[in-house]
């Protein structure tokens, strides 16, 4: 049941550029509980978490944002760095084979990489 999360996320955003991980996380969070199918809000608790160091729990939650968007590039792109800083580049490669399958935006995905990475 999505609310006007635009706001909190922007917040989010925010604190997390300026440093405030656990004030960013709780906000986050707190709108993951209020719409835990939000493609969106689990990109962002995934690039908090890269962003903290803990590409375990990123992996998480790019993989839920890619269950509610299967060829979202930021969710992917997430994924893939996740993998990469776990050391499993092989399954990278297989989550890229696999989106690239299901109608991945090849040029949306490309843009991705043109900006800097969470942390």
């Amino acid at each position: 049941m999505p609310d006007d999360s635009p706001a909190p996320l922007a917040v989010a955003r925010r604190l997390q550029a300026e440093g405030r991980f656990l004030a960013a996380a709780e906000l986050l969070l707190a709108a993951f509980r209020r719409d835990p199918a939000s493609a969106e809000v689990a990109e962002d608790l995934g690039e908090l978490m890269l962003a903290a160091g803990d590409p375990g729990a990123a992996l998480d939650f790019f993989q839920r944002a890619r269950h509610a968007d299967p060829v979202s590039p930021r969710a992917l792109r997430g994924c893939l760095e996740a993998l990469r800083l776990l050391g499993r580049r092989d399954e990278a490669a297989r989550v890229l084979l696999v989106a690239l399958e299901g109608g991945l935006d090849e040029e949306a995905f490309g843009r991705q990489f043109a900006e800097p990475a969470a942390g």
